[in-house]
């Protein structure tokens, strides 16, 4: 300004920000990226903290009548049938305690009550220092795999007894 006050003139500074706006840029298709494989799988995928609380779990959940915000901060063993907790409880525990990945095969109950097998593969999730902080995994439904391998146990041991009991058949 000059002596009576008008601007003269303008100081300023310019910082070149061309690295950090592709960085966000990658950042954003990085994150749509996983967006879309995430929402296009057939697969349930989730997080859970130490408690075995739910912190996220993507959109497949809907297939069992569940809502992911109505899912989110429970229990997973909320879902699971009480007699395959047991199982479930040990492999999580071994997966916190050695960060071991581990697999697991159980039933859980929809929200209209019926029974669902699922393969859940699941991870430690580590914080920076590398301490466990939580667990994350893919759940996936093997129920018709199970129903098959019911058919065919069931199938052999009528022909076993058909053999057993009839030995001049063969």
């Amino acid at each position: 300004r000059d002596a009576d006050g008008t601007i003269t003139a303008i100081a300023g500074s310019i910082r070149d920000v061309t690295e950090r706006k592709r960085a966000e840029e990658a950042l954003r298709e990085s994150e749509e990226k996983f967006r879309s494989l995430i929402e296009n799988t057939n697969d349930i995928i989730y997080t859970l903290d130490l408690t075995g609380r739910i912190t996220n779990v993507s959109p497949q959940i809907s297939r069992y009548g569940y809502k992911p915000e109505e899912i989110i901060t429970n229990n997973l063993v909320s879902l699971i049938i009480e007699e395959d907790l047991p199982a479930v409880l040990a492999d999580c525990e071994t997966t916190i305690s050695t960060g071991q990945p581990t697999a697991t095969v159980f039933r859980i109950r929809d929200k209209a009550g019926a029974i669902h097998w699922l393969e859940d593969n699941s991870r430690a999730v580590f914080d920076t220092s590398g301490n466990v902080i939580g667990m994350s995994g893919i759940l996936r439904d093997i129920t018709d795999r199970k129903r098959i391998e019911d058919a065919l146990r069931e199938s052999e041991e009528k022909f076993r007894s058909i053999v057993e009991t009839s030995p001049n058949l063969i």
